[in-house]
């Protein structure tokens, strides 16, 4: 199964080929990334996180992420090895294949709640306040 990140990663891969950008350009903002692909915030930030730590870009605190440039003159060939193999199109498809299951997944659970289950979800909320307090993930 593909997760949303990978999608990102992917689309962010595919978005570097097709304009030709070169070592140094600007990407996309996550606040960009988000609009232009609807999806989470946190899918972008996991995006950018493995896409830095593969050494493809760079982050640059409070400036953005730009395309690194030692990685992209020596490695284009290898590219499609480190992400899954998708074209754009086909991240694009699965993107809105998810939102459309994950639509329907929200409004049967909307349309199938009861005290309980409002109750779990409350104790969930708590035990992730707790957990972001904490700066774990690892809360109980």
């Amino acid at each position: 199964m593909i997760i949303v990140s990978e999608t990102v990663q992917k689309f962010l891969v595919d978005y570097i080929k097709k304009r030709n950008m070169q070592p140094g350009d600007k990407l996309p903002s996550e606040r960009e990334l988000v609009e232009m692909l609807e999806v989470g915030r946190s899918s972008v930030r996991e995006a950018l996180q493995i896409l830095t730590e593969r050494g493809i870009i760079e982050k640059r605190p409070g400036k953005g992420a730009y395309l690194k440039s030692n990685f992209f003159q020596c490695h284009t060939n290898n590219l499609q090895l480190l992400i899954p193999a998708m074209d754009i199109s086909t991240s694009l498809d699965m993107l809105e294949f998810r939102k459309g299951i994950e639509t329907e997944n929200a409004f049967l659970a909307a349309k199938r709640r009861d005290h309980e289950s409002i109750q779990t979800l409350e104790r969930s909320v708590i035990d992730l306040e707790n957990c972001v307090k904490k700066e774990t993930n690892h809360c109980s």
